[in-house]
């Protein structure tokens, strides 16, 4: 998607951090101590706002964030510019080659975009430390139910083309693959805890309560969706 298509409506103002991104720090706290020394990647990094974060927390972690978008790596690189220990590279995951392996990858919104969601994690799989205990954080769409969508949309109020990013595989789906390459997987549902209203973009979320006071995430192109993190660790 285009740079003006980045989803701000999951923003807690005062931190600066989306709430999925509070929980994902969260969840990386839990496996990692603060005195960790290791190679860490944030695939879709934006404006490097996670990283920005959790360098508050972890001063041994070597940073690298790639985005595909050139204002969103322009924004991360003024944000940490006095930073000895982020670096920040306008790269798609596929072309992407470094030198280093990475100990801990965090990938938000990535596998939606393809209609073999096997071929981004494959390239995670190989920039992945191959040592016990390495991880990868996904979030991101996910079915509860053992259904693969694949979605196209076109927002005719934007422009004439037809874009994916809707994309929904099952978390049974995703987390066999992994099993399959020696990973130990889990899951957790996000619960997004503020209500959404219908913004400008066609394609932004909003919320419904249902009668039983269940909230729903979905947006005008009558997509209802379900959001999770799968965790993947090393064996």
């Amino acid at each position: 998607m285009p740079d003006n298509y980045h989803n701000k409506t999951y923003l807690k103002k005062k931190t600066s951090l989306k709430f999925y991104e509070i929980e994902l720090i969260n969840l990386i706290k839990k496996k990692f101590k603060p005195d960790v020394k290791k190679n860490f990647l944030d695939v879709g990094c934006a404006n490097g706002n996670l990283i920005f974060n959790l360098r508050k927390f972890y001063q041994g972690l070597n940073f690298t964030g790639i985005d595909v978008h050139s204002t969103s790596i322009l924004l991360a690189k003024k944000k940490l510019k006095f930073s000895k220990n982020a670096f920040f590279y306008q790269k798609n995951i596929l072309k992407f080659n470094p030198k280093k392996k990475f100990d801990i990858i965090v990938a938000a919104g990535l596998i939606s975009f393809f209609e073999k969601f096997e071929i981004p994690c494959k390239q995670l799989f190989r920039l992945l430390k191959k040592e016990a205990k390495s991880k990868i954080f996904i979030f991101g769409r996910f079915n509860s139910s053992n259904i693969d969508t694949q979605i196209k949309f076109r927002n005719n109020d934007h422009d004439n083309q037809w874009r994916s990013g809707f994309n929904s595989y099952s978390i049974k789906t995703v987390s066999n693959f992994f099993k399959k390459n020696d990973f130990k997987v889990y899951s957790k549902k996000f619960n997004l805890p503020i209500n959404l209203k219908k913004k400008g973009d066609l394609t932004r979320t909003y919320t419904e309560i249902t009668k039983n006071n269940k909230k729903i995430i979905l947006n005008r192109a009558n997509i209802i969706s379900e959001f999770y993190y799968l965790v993947a660790e090393k064996k």
